[in-house]
């Protein structure tokens, strides 16, 4: 699957890459005819092209147009790839409009550029979905069942771009059947059933795994070119999550205890703290003007401060609040205030279209990502990192830990402004939308990596740009 997966990957890099070089050459034909075989015409244009290209197919990867997850012709990947070259086409315009030593002829060729590789990019694409789609795919037993099995095969059977299909399930007398067909007992001859739906694929669950006879009989398969893998790492290559319904101390062992991470920890260090000193410049310019905003925004708040709120220390521009961080230990987490004082003694009303917590000013700075800006400081202090799971409040961290498996193992690394959950889930706010969030929490920490926070760095641009993650 990992395999396939950077297949895909370099294909389409490869053929966006492609596209986009032989759409210059198309526009410099049509402008120059014969003449655009000249050297000199070429080195005036493929310099800041092959500038410009690179940062589309840094938007591309940002929109995740590179994962397998999207290469599917359909309504939601039409409309992802249409966002991607709209923003491509307004940073090209405002990269040779907007920087003064281009010369005219490369900024005349863009609007011809635009609309040649366009077409050319969503024609391509759409093939390429097409043939991923209807190519042969590896058929999959499940031996053992459990509702992220059904979640999951349901899932495979919707997207075929993963090439993989699920053709038949195993069951004990004690699991429940879901529905799934066709499903045989766990008694039934693995080898027939194998040879009868030309099984490639056989995913396991832990109590399957541990089960001494068939660990035998998995021996004897491994001759015929079939392939076995325990029912986590699959699901976890699949969805970028961590099913953590189905994992136990020892999963943590295993994962985790020979790890080392002491290279990547100190590079990101270093990364956050040159990131941040840059950051801090506009704060400085923008914190008079903020701050202004804030108290005229809030008249209210002033004359009446120490009576609304909600705790000590609170200011009228900044939001101050504990915070659980790595190893536990608690952290003054700071905001600019994007909500009236005292907000937090009102209760929880994020759904609410008429919610008396905000006020104008405020639900700018939210939806601009601005009110995140003092977040800088608790990076500098090496309280937060850039790349993390975010932090949650003290009395939150609490609660959850009896209602979801494994929750204190997201402490493990520093919390971030930003993390793998926030790019993949539309709300994590709630205690129902923790269980999901600690699987991609768990994704990200057991998969921690610097192509990884880079990943999560680029898309998080994009949804800040978008303005599309609140």
């Amino acid at each position: 699957m990992l395999g396939r997966t950077k297949f895909i990957f370099g294909i389409l890099l490869l053929g966006d890459a492609f596209i986009l070089y032989a759409s210059l050459s198309i526009v410099l034909f049509l402008r120059y005819g014969g003449e655009a075989l000249n050297q000199y015409i070429w080195n005036l244009h493929w310099p800041p092209f092959t500038g410009l290209f690179v940062v589309w197919l840094l938007v591309f990867q940002s929109l995740g147009l590179y994962e397998i997850s999207t290469t599917k012709n359909e309504r939601r990947f039409t409309e992802r790839l249409a966002r991607a070259v709209l923003f491509n086409a307004i940073l090209g315009i405002a990269l040779f409009y907007g920087v003064p030593s281009l010369d005219i002829t490369p900024r005349a060729s863009l609007f011809l550029l635009l609309f040649i590789s366009s077409a050319l990019i969503f024609i391509w694409r759409h093939i390429f979905n097409l043939v991923l789609s209807n190519s042969n795919p590896e058929r999959i037993l499940f031996i053992g069942l459990s509702p992220e099995v059904v979640e999951l095969a349901e899932y495979l059977k919707s997207n075929p771009q993963f090439g993989l299909f699920p053709a038949a399930f195993m069951s004990s007398p004690d699991e429940s059947e879901f529905g799934l067909s066709p499903l045989y007992p766990i008694e039934k001859d693995v080898k027939d059933i194998i040879t009868k739906h030309g099984i490639q694929i056989v995913v396991i669950s832990k109590n399957i795994a541990d089960n001494a006879a068939f660990i035998k009989i998995f021996f004897e398969m491994l001759p015929l070119g079939v392939r076995i893998i325990h029912f986590p790492l699959f699901y976890e290559t699949i969805t970028g999550k961590i099913p953590v319904s189905l994992i136990t101390e020892s999963w943590f062992l295993e994962n985790f205890a020979d790890k080392k991470y002491s290279l990547y920890e100190k590079g990101k260090r270093v990364f956050d703290i040159i990131l941040s000193l840059l950051f801090l410049i506009p704060i400085i310019l923008l914190l008079p003007f903020i701050a202004v905003a804030i108290i005229l925004s809030t008249p209210r708040d002033i004359l009446r401060h120490r009576e609304l709120r909600a705790r000590p220390g609170d200011g009228l521009v900044l939001f101050k609040q504990r915070r659980v961080g790595k190893s536990g230990a608690s952290f003054s987490f700071m905001k600019f205030r994007s909500q009236v004082l005292g907000a937090e003694k009102m209760g929880e009303k994020k759904e609410l279209t008429e919610d008396p917590r905000q006020y104008p000013i405020g639900k700018f700075l939210r939806k601009s990502y601005i009110d995140e800006l003092p977040q800088i400081i608790n990076v500098l202090r090496g309280e937060m990192s850039f790349i993390g799971p975010r932090p949650e409040r003290l009395e939150y961290v609490e609660l959850l830990k009896q209602k979801v498996p494994f929750y204190e193992m997201r402490h493990m690394v520093a919390p971030g402004l930003t993390g793998w959950a926030q790019i993949n889930m539309k709300n994590d706010a709630s205690v129902e939308d923790a269980l999901e969030k600690i699987q991609y929490d768990l994704y990200y920490i057991k998969n921690r990596s610097f192509s990884l926070d880079l990943d999560i760095f680029l898309r998080t641009i994009v949804v800040v740009l978008s303005r599309s993650g609140r």
